[in-house]
């Protein structure tokens, strides 16, 4: 076990690439909030307070907190470095890693990386945008649509790799997948009544993934993962299972990705590199600060839902011109900081 802690970055691939299994849900758990919902703002509203309240609270938790309880430098000096400014940046989906001197001498994940498994954001963000502009063309009443720009998307990123490379496709970045299984997901839901759930096609997924993900399989097979991933996923979904007490009042897994690294970290920091102290400690303290974030941020920025579905019936109202002008802020902000 120790051995495989320090080796971990030989594990990372494998364990990226089961990513695409938390977007395939995603996308068909959002889908079915696309469908409910009457208009594109209430929709938007719907993602902001499941996102970014907790996103928030965690860069702050991170930056303000742990940041000078760790760091190496003076506190004045933490705070004038242009790293503490630029992990901020963090609140609209422009992923910051770094704080100053924070984890720089004894990283465990990545280095000197205070929160590693935020690279999935801007992913994440750039499926909701997606969503929403299929929204604007009329995807729910044109469900084609989806599985259209899924497979042109991909077609034209062939066409490019082909135009710029000359040669097969070997290798897809591992953000598209995610983004793929998004859709994929998406797509599901939208034909839910006309796809065959089966525990022989999971079956087939199951064998599809497994041997995508095989050592020497050439990267350029990644494309078949957002197809076999999502089925299994939202056939494992789908499957009646009785959820125990704790899971039935409370959905702490936002949080546990939220804190999960950041805590293997502090742990790494505090009694070294060995697997039985990362574990005594990352663990009580992930599980902690997430029931916290489930139980004083999440549910209730979730509470304000029933403001934004009351407006959405109405197709007007205060809830739904707050989300339209927090989306703006946030897209004005993003592409401000991109030209900058």
């Amino acid at each position: 076990m120790q051995e495989a802690i320090e080796n971990a970055g030989y594990l990372r691939p494998v364990v990226a690439n089961l990513v695409p299994i938390f977007f395939a849900l995603s996308g068909f758990l959002v889908a079915g909030s696309l469908e409910r919902c009457l208009t594109t703002s209430g929709f938007i509203g719907l993602r902001i307070i499941r996102i970014y309240p907790a996103l928030a609270v965690e860069v702050v938790l991170s930056s303000l907190i742990v940041g000078p309880l760790f760091t190496r430098f003076l506190l004045p000096d933490y705070v004038e470095n242009s790293l503490f400014r630029n992990y901020f940046w963090n609140f609209i989906g422009d992923v910051q890693y770094k704080l100053p001197g924070v984890f720089d001498e004894y990283g465990a994940m990545h280095e000197s990386s205070v929160n590693g498994q935020l690279w999935t954001v801007p992913f994440e963000l750039l499926c909701y945008v997606i969503l929403a502009a299929l929204a604007l063309v009329g995807i729910k009443h044109r469900r084609i649509a989806g599985p259209f720009f899924i497979f042109s998307s991909m077609g034209l990123y062939l066409l490019r790799h082909m135009l710029k490379y000359g040669a097969p496709l070997v290798y897809v970045p591992m953000g598209l997948v995610l983004v793929w299984a998004f859709l994929c997901g998406m797509a599901l839901f939208m034909y839910r009544d006309r796809i065959l759930w089966d525990w022989r096609y999971a079956l087939v997924s199951i064998a599809v993934s497994t041997c995508v993900l095989l050592p020497g399989v050439a990267d350029g097979w990644r494309l078949m993962l957002p197809f076999s991933l999502a089925y299994l996923t939202v056939y494992l979904g789908l499957t009646d299972i009785r959820r125990g007490r704790i899971l039935g009042v409370a959905d702490y897994s936002y949080g546990i990705y939220l804190y999960h690294w950041v805590f293997q970290q502090v742990a790494v920091a505090v009694a070294g590199r060995t697997w039985y102290a990362i574990a005594a400690i990352s663990i009580p303290l992930t599980v902690l600060f997430s029931a916290v974030s489930w139980h004083y941020v999440e549910k209730p920025a979730l509470s304000l839902k029933r403001y934004i579905v009351a407006d959405d019936d109405r197709r007007a109202g205060p809830a739904l011109w707050m989300s339209a002008s927090a989306a703006l802020l946030l897209a004005g902000c993003a592409l401000w900081r991109h030209l900058a």
